[in-house]
């Protein structure tokens, strides 16, 4: 919004902004998706995940906070997730960890820390409406059952996991305003250039690492965007 009001669009007169979705779910997306486009709006932005462009960082970032960790399991979500857990395993796989996924399914969150914490698993929570949703339960879970967890998107760290990497999603929305403010006036989605998102973030909690009795490296402190303290 506050993109499109620097593009000089009057919100309300200019242009109306119509939203929908806010609910988990790969079908409530869909439905939102046909309705909107039922309702012939000039323009349509949606939240997409990029996550997978930050997996190499987030990867290091999990070894260096873990430096014993060999072997990590992805709670995954399905399509939704796929690319991030192939480019996740890849990253893995050149530091010399192992990765194992695990999808959420009809799982609630607390079993699912239940199952990992009985192997003892360093996890990663991937990113999808569902899990970004069920962030705070699944951190705080892992905390109490005294797991090391990481995100794919920023808010998993500020909602009690060790860390998180991904885009920074106000930069990513004001650059999709100045993409939606191209469209209004008239230049063809052809010829738009596709743009990565324009900032990753990274984000450390020192609460879970000190909860966790985990010694963070002075490079890993360095390297942080944000320090839960």
């Amino acid at each position: 919004m506050q993109g499109l009001r620097d593009a000089n669009w009057e919100i309300g007169e200019d242009v109306l902004v119509m939203r929908r979705g806010g609910a988990a779910g790969a079908d409530r997306w869909r439905s939102a998706a046909r309705e909107l486009v039922g309702l012939r709006v000039s323009v349509l932005v949606a939240g997409d995940h990029a996550a997978a462009r930050g997996m190499t960082r987030l990867a290091t970032a999990l070894q260096d906070a873990v430096p014993t960790v060999r072997q990590v399991v992805a709670l995954t979500d399905g399509e939704s997730t796929e690319i991030q857990a192939r480019t996740l395993r890849d990253a893995a796989g050149a530091l010399g960890l192992e990765v194992s996924t695990l999808d959420v399914g009809a799982a609630a969150p607390d079993a699912l820390i239940d199952r990992l914490a009985a192997w003892r698993a360093t996890f990663v929570v991937l990113a999808s409406p569902r899990l970004e949703s069920e962030a705070t339960r699944l951190a705080k879970r892992a905390l109490r059952r005294r797991l090391a967890s990481a995100g794919a998107f920023i808010r998993y760290a500020h909602a009690g996991g060790l860390l998180s990497r991904g885009p920074s999603l106000p930069d990513a929305f004001r650059r999709a305003a100045a993409t939606v403010d191209r469209l209004l006036r008239g230049a063809r989605a052809a010829d738009i250039a596709v743009e990565r998102p324009p900032r990753f973030e990274l984000v450390v909690n020192l609460r879970t690492a000190a909860a966790l009795e985990l010694r963070l490296s002075p490079a890993l402190m360095s390297s942080a965007d944000h320090i839960v303290r």
